[in-house]
């Protein structure tokens, strides 16, 4: 072999040196650039975060809560009516006529609803649950020194008509004798139906029978008495087309805020 043939040998197998190094060094300076990356992600975690996402908008209709409802809102007066047996039921419930200034934004259903509290649980829920003993009662009940008021209630309270001899007239003798005595067959009208079937409900605690009160805001006051659970003033029908009408209102307005510039 000539000596330019040995030079050249000694050339190739330089250039193969010097290759294999760089290829050694590259891989080398790779795997250590992996290895500080994956120590820095272990000791501080807090500086390697992907960007958050965008937050969706809590479900209307999943956290739905009717104490949380603004019922001052201009928006809600043409919809509350849509609450008004649940309100009935709440405020008979709570033992608490305040709970019908919900329905402020309508007088006339504002209205009813304080004289429904103050017909029923305010006369005879009170009654059938403190007895004579309870100042509420008698603060409810205009004529609450009245002799004749406290014998009625306790003809309501032993199912004795006698006591209905001295009203004034038939018709209201009449209407005393089916209170007292819980016979709907005496009644003369739906009104009178649904007060004496709501009066035997309460007294004997049986929720069965609220079912034959035909006035669904009645209905439900008396199943709310006796079950003592505000979710039971849920089951009203309007409620859940409520929530839907205004859960609809508060989405489209998030979309709104959200397109806006």
């Amino acid at each position: 072999m000539g000596d330019e043939e040995l030079i050249m040998d000694k050339f190739k197998l330089a250039l193969k040196v010097i290759f294999l190094s760089l290829v050694s060094l590259m891989l080398s300076s790779h795997f250590s650039f992996l290895f500080s990356e994956a120590e820095l992600i272990e000791d501080y975690p807090q500086e390697v975060e992907t960007y958050p996402q965008e937050k969706k908008p809590a479900d209307c209709s999943k956290d739905f809560y009717i104490n949380k409802v603004d019922f001052n809102d201009p928006r809600v007066a043409p919809i509350v009516e849509l609450l008004t047996g649940c309100i009935y039921c709440r405020s008979v419930v709570k033992d608490d006529i305040e709970e019908c200034g919900k329905l402020s934004l309508q007088p006339s259903l504002l209205e009813d609803c304080r004289v429904n509290f103050t017909e029923y649980q305010g006369i005879y829920g009170r009654f059938f649950k403190s007895g004579f003993n309870s100042l509420q009662l008698m603060n409810s009940w205009k004529d609450r020194n009245s002799e004749g008021f406290k014998l009625f209630m306790q003809g309501v309270l032993n199912n004795d008509s006698s006591v209905c001899e001295k009203a004034q007239n038939e018709a209201e003798r009449n209407e005393c004798r089916a209170f007292t005595t819980g016979n709907v067959k005496l009644c003369k009208n739906d009104f009178c139906v649904d007060k004496v079937i709501y009066i035997k409900a309460i007294k004997e605690k049986n929720l069965a029978k609220c079912n034959g009160i035909k006035d669904p805001n009645i209905r439900l006051m008396c199943q709310g008495y006796i079950s003592g659970d505000e979710t039971t003033c849920e089951k009203y029908e309007g409620f859940e087309e409520f929530i839907q009408k205004y859960c609809a209102t508060l989405n489209k307005e998030a979309r709104n805020e959200k397109k806006a510039p």
